[in-house]
C-alpha cells in the first residue's frame, strides 16, 4: 500500500510540474510575440486578441 501512495504523490507532483512548465512556457510566448510586436511597431489590439487567444494561452491550455 505504501508503494502505491508514493506512485500517486509522484503522480500527483509530476501533474502540478506540468500545469506550471505550460503556464511559464505560455507566457513566454506572450513576452516573446509582445517584443516582436514592439520591435516591428505592430502592437495592436488585434495583436494583443491573437496572443491572449493562442493555443500557448495558460487560460486555454489548462
Amino acid at each position: 500500500m505504501q508503494m502505491v501512495r508514493q506512485i500517486e504523490s509522484t503522480y500527483q507532483h509530476a501533474s502540478l510540474l506540468e500545469k506550471a512548465y505550460s503556464h511559464a512556457l505560455g507566457w513566454a510566448v506572450k513576452v516573446k510575440l509582445a517584443l516582436n510586436g514592439l520591435a516591428t511597431g505592430c502592437l495592436s489590439a488585434d495583436w494583443f486578441e491573437l496572443a491572449t487567444k493562442s493555443e500557448y494561452s495558460p487560460s486555454t491550455r489548462w
